[in-house]
């Protein structure tokens, strides 16, 4: 196999793996490309009493699970700013909005 052949199919085996894996195409195979950058602020998920505050997370889902990985429930998180009741049972609890993850415990 010529030397092109080699690259080419290393590159398309290396392109192909970062789209299963999500990752740019051009950072994973060091391929410089103009893009353009968008400013985006970072979800924030803070708790107070039995709620949870969540910014930031217009549209996405809020997913509650327990420590054995069980998902408890998913909230569609419908404005920018959102607090959410929380109607849970005493425990510790992981929460997952895009893909921030918090754990909470519930006294």
């Amino acid at each position: 196999m010529s030397e092109l052949k080699k690259r080419m199919k290393k590159f398309w085996i290396i392109a192909f793996s970062a789209f299963l894996l999500g990752v740019s195409p051009s950072v994973a195979t060091g391929v410089a490309s103009e893009e353009i950058e968008m400013e985006t602020k970072a979800i924030t998920i803070a708790f107070r009493g039995n709620s949870v505050l969540v910014s930031n997370a217009e549209g996405l889902n809020l997913e509650i699970f327990n420590l054995t990985g069980v998902r408890i429930s998913t909230i569609k998180i419908e404005d920018n700013e959102s607090q959410i009741q929380l109607n849970l049972t005493k425990g510790i609890y992981m929460v997952k909005v895009g893909k921030v993850v918090r754990k909470v415990t519930i006294r």
